[in-house]
């Protein structure tokens, strides 16, 4: 519901520029840039942090629904550069039914590991596995050590990848 939302605010306001947006393709440039950039900050292991979300137990269905809210609004400071960049995607989509379609594909990328996880992890003895732990990585640059996941390097180049298309589109529609 969080995620499907945030999606159609973000296709209204894409909708709104979308005649700025063909006039100044430029917007797809700065677009492109900024999913390159969250790309980076995701491959650095660096996110977005808001508000420390406290924690209490679900008693009811509609309880559960609002935990689940609650825990979608929260977790979002943890995958915000990946959910910054989808909703890039969605703005210039310029369709509801496709927005809402990606941001369901996006929520149920986000439901379907942690539900086959819940079921095998105890079965399997998952926890223990390395490819499922994935690895820490470590480097240095300009002499300052970067501490991330193999996660983080992984969804990052693939916001890189589609910050490159962006770029790549923006320059198709300025020759054409």
């Amino acid at each position: 519901t969080v995620f499907i939302s945030l999606g159609l605010i973000a296709s209204f306001l894409g909708q709104s520029i979308l005649f700025f947006q063909m006039e100044n393709s430029y917007l797809i440039l700065i677009a492109g840039v900024f999913l390159i950039m969250l790309g980076i900050m995701q491959i650095l292991g660096k996110g977005f942090t808001f508000f420390p979300v406290k924690v209490f137990k679900a008693r009811s269905i509609p309880g559960v629904f609002v935990l689940g809210v609650l825990f979608a609004l929260g977790w979002s400071a943890c995958t915000g550069t990946i959910l910054s960049g989808v909703l890039l995607i969605a703005i210039v989509f310029g369709s509801y039914l496709k927005v809402s379609l990606l941001m369901f594909l996006y929520a149920l990328g986000n439901f379907v590991p942690f539900f086959l996880m819940s079921f095998f992890v105890d079965g399997f003895k998952l926890s223990e596995k390395s490819w499922v732990k994935g690895k820490m990585l470590s480097f240095t640059i300009f002499d300052v050590k970067i501490e991330t996941h193999t996660t983080h390097v992984l969804s990052g180049l693939l916001l890189v990848f589609m910050g490159a298309l962006f770029l790549l589109f923006h320059e198709n529609l300025r020759t054409n």
